[in-house]
């Protein structure tokens, strides 16, 4: 969330109908997933049928971006989990700083050193 604005606008559970590496998903769909998009009204939240394909979660975000998981083999708490964890994420990509940042000017109230409170 960033300035009380969710970031995740939308969910995509893609699964098999009979595929064994989906049976947690269509598990969590039964059970979780109903539960899960009232505890979560600003999301929308789908479920795509992939025929023989492994399962998927994809996250939309308000920054055009997505994030794509696999969920292959796993288990209804992992699913909400993952799900969780896409909920709770900007969707920013991370960059990685390459050098050291260091200022030519000092600070006013002086270098900090441990133990200083």
């Amino acid at each position: 969330m960033i300035r009380g604005v969710w970031q995740l606008q939308k969910l995509t559970l893609r699964y098999c109908p009979t595929n064994g590496s989906s049976s947690g998903v269509r598990q969590f769909l039964r059970n979780n997933a109903a539960e899960f998009a009232k505890q979560n009204p600003q999301l929308e939240v789908h479920a795509a049928v992939g025929a023989g394909k492994h399962p998927i979660v994809i996250g939309s975000y308000a920054w055009g971006d997505d994030k794509v998981v696999d969920i292959k083999n796993a288990d209804p708490e992992n699913i909400l989990n993952v799900l969780a964890d896409l909920r709770n994420t900007t969707g920013r990509k991370i960059t990685k700083i390459k050098k050291e940042v260091y200022g030519k000017v000092e600070s006013v109230q002086g270098k900090w050193e441990p133990g200083i409170r």
